[in-house]
């Protein structure tokens, strides 16, 4: 069968979207890796913590009227100070216990923060309004959104940050070494409680940024979070969870994957899809792509 210029252009579209998704998925990943790199623990409030930001974008954007990059600058910031105070309430009074009842409290905050935008903001959708006025550009045929254009260009930008961050400054290496031996760390003279608030601070960071550039894209609804939490850990699970480099991998795959079964095969069944293929990568590959074994801090 003969290919078209026309499909050749609507299938280069359709990858546009699904790396603009894989992209916001391997920020997620990120996030869940980061935290349970420092603490042992998965955080499963991730999800409306992108929510969270995105609502805190609206808030700046939409009703108090300042600009998308100062607004954007001002979430981040006001999320990171969230997720400083997210690892005093929720992380240090249960340290030690058990990996199932932090995780069971990280969820229950998760259904907090839900509830809570949901009493502040009602469940109608919100949504912020694009940079452009024109929000698609044409390049040879191929329509391309502006929104999505500029969270593969952010989400890149943070992801290289991210990787020079642990591998070239000496707060990556001091977060590094609190991940892997805190006990050693701290012999070392590491402030490791600082180490894991800077960590629980750029987890959150992260989270939030990734809110204010979905906010533009999808309609923002209190309950949005489990959706992208889930997609999220998938990335990490793909990628070998504890990786960078298999988060931007496995959310690549992941947001790829889901665009292009929405678009060739079914967009009814596309997130049943996405996950028979981590029960794939459950079932013959545990330890992901990058080879890491799974398993909890003790």
């Amino acid at each position: 069968m003969d290919i078209t210029l026309r499909q050749v252009q609507d299938f280069l579209q359709v990858l546009t979207n699904g790396v603009a998704a894989g992209a916001v998925y391997a920020l997620v990943a990120v996030s869940f890796i980061l935290v349970y790199k420092a603490v042992g623990i998965v955080n499963f409030a991730a999800g409306e913590i992108v929510a969270v930001g995105g609502y805190v974008g609206v808030v700046l954007a939409n009703i108090l009227g300042l600009p998308l990059v100062l607004s954007l600058l001002i979430c981040i910031v006001l999320m990171s100070f969230f997720g400083y105070g997210f690892q005093f309430v929720v992380y240090r009074p249960l340290k030690g216990k058990s990996f199932l009842i932090i995780a069971i409290s990280t969820l229950a905050t998760g259904i907090i923060l839900a509830n809570g935008i949901q009493l502040l903001f009602g469940p109608a959708p919100r949504r912020l309004e694009p940079l452009l006025s024109n929000p698609t550009v044409d390049i040879k045929g191929v329509f391309i959104s502006v929104p999505n254009l500029i969270i593969i260009f952010i989400s890149v930008l943070t992801l290289i940050g991210i990787k020079f961050l642990f591998a070239k400054t000496r707060l990556g290496f001091q977060m590094m070494s609190t991940a892997q031996d805190p006990e050693m760390a701290r012999l070392l003279g590491i402030n490791t409680d600082r180490m894991v608030s800077i960590t629980f601070m750029l987890s959150f960071a992260i989270a939030g940024l990734v809110g204010f550039l979905i906010a533009p894209v999808l309609y923002l609804v209190p309950t949005m979070g489990l959706g992208i939490a889930l997609k999220g850990f998938a990335a990490a699970i793909i990628g070998g969870f504890g990786e960078v480099n298999g988060a931007i991998v496995g959310g690549l795959a992941i947001g790829i994957l889901e665009i292009l079964f929405a678009r060739y095969l079914s967009s009814s069944f596309q997130s049943l899809l996405i996950f028979l293929v981590v029960l794939g990568f459950l079932y013959f590959r545990p330890e992901g792509i990058f080879n890491r074994e799974i398993g909890q801090k003790v």
